[in-house]
């Protein structure tokens, strides 16, 4: 997406985990040097997938990832740890004035309902969308940058920004 008022530095590693993404310093050292007027940062999936870390976290014993247990169950448990994290992540907006939450929640089956698409067709894998939803994404960052949503609002829905502005996503 090209906007002619916003220059993008990506520090981005894919596969990296917040955890790491904060404390390797890299983020911090280059925040100081660049000066930006936004700095986003967006993580947290991996910090919960890598190395079947969720599957530590509902039980003590290993789980075969071909247990009919994930199978019926699996993404039913992704989902609540997503809802949770999300949660948290509203919070600390709410508690920080300099900290705005973009809900991407829900946005890739808004679409495929909306368009009457398979279920998974906007889906690169099972935590990230496609590069044509992360742009569709990415307006709602570009709004807030600019200035374009209420000033006094700090957590923003993708799927509500959609609505209200009447964007039709051309995926």
């Amino acid at each position: 997406m090209k906007q002619g008022n916003l220059a993008v530095f990506s520090l981005a590693s894919g596969g990296d985990r917040a955890a790491n993404m904060i404390a390797s310093g890299t983020y911090q050292k280059e925040y100081l040097q660049l000066k930006p007027d936004v700095f986003i940062m967006s993580g947290g999936g991996n910090d919960l997938l890598e190395n079947e870390r969720i599957l530590n976290l509902i039980s003590d014993e290993p789980i075969d990832k071909t247990s009919p247990f994930l199978k019926d169950y699996g993404e039913s448990i992704i989902m609540a740890m997503i809802f949770d994290f999300n949660e948290i992540l509203i919070e600390l907006g709410k508690e920080y004035p300099n900290i705005y939450h973009v809900d991407v929640r829900g946005f890739n089956h808004f679409l495929e309902t909306n368009r009457n698409k398979r279920k998974g067709r906007y889906w690169y894998d099972e935590l990230h969308p496609t590069k044509k939803v992360f742009a569709e994404i990415a307006k709602t960052y570009v709004a807030i940058i600019n200035g374009e949503l209420p000033k006094n609002k700090r957590i923003f829905s993708v799927i509500d920004y959609f609505r209200e502005n009447g964007k039709q996503a051309p995926l």
